[in-house]
């Protein structure tokens, strides 16, 4: 991998772990059980899941791309909850557009 991409993948990993602490942060914070539960149960395991991929650099795994999007998957259910889950979604999704630009410039 070229000094470039590595740089613009360490930051992307630090910009993946800056959503899952929003993510956690909302979880303990919510008062709604429902978008508590599917933050802590669903989202956030599936997120730590994708995160370990990308700290190993198995940016071309399958699983990569799959955890991520159940996280979205699992997000359509509570995305329109308030601002906060509305803004962490489009996180999720800008990470998705940009795991899909960085696993296309690793193949």
């Amino acid at each position: 991998m070229s000094s470039t991409n590595s740089k613009r993948l360490k930051t992307f990993l630090q910009d993946a772990k800056d959503t899952l602490l929003e993510a956690e942060m909302l979880s303990y914070t919510i008062s709604n059980r429902v978008v508590k539960r599917i933050l802590s149960e669903k989202i956030i395991p599936n997120f730590i899941n994708y995160l370990t991929y990308l700290e190993i650099e198995e940016l071309n795994n399958k699983e990569v791309k799959f955890y991520l999007k159940k996280c979205i998957s699992e997000f359509s259910q509570i995305a329109e909850f308030n601002n906060e889950t509305m803004q962490l979604n489009s996180k999720f999704r800008r990470l998705q557009e940009e795991t899909n630009k960085i696993t296309i410039v690793q193949k």
